[in-house]
């Protein structure tokens, strides 16, 4: 069945899982489009860079191709630790959920936002914040200096240096908290932390969106499904073009969701221009595929 389906979602990560679950669970009909291999369920496949080969990789759920990047004004060509397969990256994270604070999304006197904030404020975003911690199974312990959270389970108790932790840094004035993470507490869970996880513990866009989003009835799977373009015409997509087991195909449906990731989605609609979008689909900016940001890591030594 090529359509029209009512929403085709390309990309099977936490953003894409989570959106194709959701629309299932209302009774539509969800297509879910992935550039990767399907993989198998049971596999403990970690985030490496030591494997070099494209085929290799891409069977492990890895990002086949090397990315190429300037690092401190010299051209270099790296492994990024990214998926490529049903669950795409998150199927290798370490878990961790935290939701954004208020100041992330909003501006106020005491907490300027650099952009003056985003159009969709905290308080709209909330009632979601709570539906999704509910289904990522997301347990820890309220940060004493954030938003409180809905939905949140309790943790499971520290191991002895991490109490011992815990305690220092509260005798020092300081407010730790656990964690906010996505395991489901399953018996003789592993604690898959950059890995993949056997037993569907961790709460991934495979186990907590794409799975069970199938048990539905009203979801499918397509894998080694490369999005090639949108077709458009002036302000409308009207189907996207599919490279899928080496034949070039072309679905259509009511709605898309574009969910490929920082890295795909803008060369999908860049690679969408037509005379319509000289610059790229939804590209009138020129910023589509610019200004690119990794994580953010502060590392503290105690």
């Amino acid at each position: 069945m090529n359509g029209p389906w009512d929403v085709v979602v390309i990309g099977t990560g936490i953003g894409g899982g989570t959106i194709g679950r959701r629309l299932a669970e209302r009774g539509l009909s969800v297509l879910f489009v992935e550039k990767g291999n399907a993989g198998h369920r049971l596999e403990e496949t970690p985030i490496t860079g030591d494997v070099w080969q494209a085929h290799a990789r891409s069977l492990r759920g890895l990002s086949p191709n090397a990315a190429k990047a300037k690092i401190d004004g010299r051209d270099s060509t790296l492994f990024a630790p990214i998926g490529s397969g049903v669950g795409g990256s998150s199927v290798f994270y370490a878990a961790t959920l935290e939701q954004p604070e208020r100041h992330d999304l909003d501006d106020s006197k005491n907490h300027p936002h650099p952009t003056g904030g985003w159009p969709v404020k905290f308080d709209e975003f909330a009632p979601y914040f709570d539906q999704t911690r509910k289904m990522y199974q997301i347990h820890g312990t309220e940060d004493p200096l954030g938003e409180p959270n809905a939905n949140l389970s309790q943790p499971q108790q520290l191991a002895a240096i991490d109490a011992s932790l815990f305690q220092s840094l509260s005798a020092q004035g300081l407010q730790p908290y656990h964690a906010h993470t996505a395991i489901a507490r399953l018996p003789e869970c592993l604690n898959c932390v950059g890995h993949k996880c056997p037993k569907a513990c961790k709460m991934d866009g495979r186990s907590a969106g794409v799975e069970p989003a199938l048990l539905t009835g009203h979801a499918t799977l397509w894998t080694n499904a490369t999005v090639t373009r949108f077709l458009t015409k002036k302000d409308q997509i009207t189907g996207i073009e599919i490279l899928r087991n080496g034949e070039k195909t072309v679905i259509t449906a009511n709605q898309y969701v574009l969910a490929a990731g920082a890295f795909a989605s803008p060369n999908i609609l860049l690679a969408s221009n037509n005379s319509d979008w000289p610059k790229g689909v939804a590209n009138s900016s020129g910023l589509v595929g610019r200004n690119l940001m990794f994580h953010l890591n502060e590392m503290f030594a105690l």
